[in-house]
């Protein structure tokens, strides 16, 4: 009897190199009219079989692209991964497209890379697949005066006494500030405002725009810094600044699994640009947006408009 031999055909796991599961892809040459932008999309494979990789990026729900067999011209949705010179076994495209991206909240899109493998013949041999994150390189959106960096860490559920700011989201609560996911590949970020005003109600003689009121620089107010730095909330690892009233303000946001990370409160104002990283620390998961006060974040209103740039 001959002894049967395993096939030559195998598919190494993980051979979607890039963009890993859940990962937060940049989007370059980002077109926020189009709302078109592209990326890098690279597999791998140890089949010797395999002579064409193409790859496919569609949104997260929708189904597979692929033929199963290749026969003429590529489906208009799909694009070939070339050879990586020097390797035998690594294809890539830096420009595969993206399309749906947002102009506008939720400043992110959920996406799904399809890639298959294909012999000479065209057959489909193995076909792989990822949830990935699509986010703009630029973006915009509102920062309500009512949004506290303080309350970037806590839990849902709590209510901030004596003045009744909840993290919950709206409508139960409006107090936990603007979280814009960080994409990786940003080694920096501009932050402008783009207009707007907000103010301590009931008085309009403090409003302003997000440049703050001059004359009035301070950070928490020490009578109520116990009740916004605190355990309950997991804000022990924020530090506030020395700023104008009605300032716009950022945060780094290292996720719930840091909240013992020290991150400052940054000077924004009506426009800043700064590094993502900060020596020491780990990737930041979000740019946290808000606005300056020493307490009472419920008796402020109005908004300002920002633009994000990704660099």
């Amino acid at each position: 009897m001959r002894e049967r031999r395993p096939t030559a055909r195998r598919i190494v796991p993980e051979s979607l190199l890039f963009p890993g599961i859940g990962q937060v892809i940049l989007a370059k040459n980002y077109n926020s009219v189009a709302q078109t932008g592209n990326m890098l999309v690279r597999a791998s494979t140890d089949d010797p079989l395999v002579s064409r990789v193409i790859a496919s990026i569609k949104g997260v729900a929708e189904a597979s692209p692929l033929p199963n067999m290749l026969a003429g011209p590529l489906p208009a949705d799909c694009i070939e991964l070339a050879l990586v010179g020097g390797t035998t076994d690594t294809y890539e495209n830096t420009i595969c497209s993206i399309t749906a991206l947002p102009p506008a909240r939720p400043m992110a899109n959920n996406k799904r890379v399809f890639v298959g493998y294909y012999d000479q013949a065209g057959n489909r041999l193995e076909q792989d697949d990822r949830p990935f994150v699509a986010m703009p390189g630029q973006l915009q959106a509102a920062v309500n005066a009512r949004q506290c960096i303080w309350l970037t860490y806590a839990p849902v559920g709590n209510i901030l006494n004596p003045f009744n700011e909840s993290p919950d989201p709206p409508p139960g609560g409006a107090y936990r500030p603007l979280g814009i996911l960080v994409p990786d590949g940003a080694t920096r970020v501009r932050v402008e405002a783009m207009g707007g005003l907000w103010r301590h109600d009931p008085d309009p003689a403090t409003e302003t725009d997000a440049a703050g009121r001059v004359g009035t620089d301070q950070n928490l107010d020490p009578a109520f810094a116990n009740s916004y730095q605190n355990s309950v909330l997991r804000s022990q690892s924020i530090t506030s600044a020395i700023l104008p009233l009605n300032r716009l303000v950022a945060l780094w946001d290292y996720g719930v699994a840091n909240i013992d990370v020290v991150t400052d409160e940054k000077d924004i104002g009506l426009n800043s640009e700064f590094d993502v990283m900060t020596p020491g620390n780990p990737r930041p998961v979000r740019l946290q947006l808000g606005f300056h006060d020493g307490f009472e974040w419920s008796n402020n209103s109005g908004d300002v408009q920002v633009q994000v740039t990704w660099l």
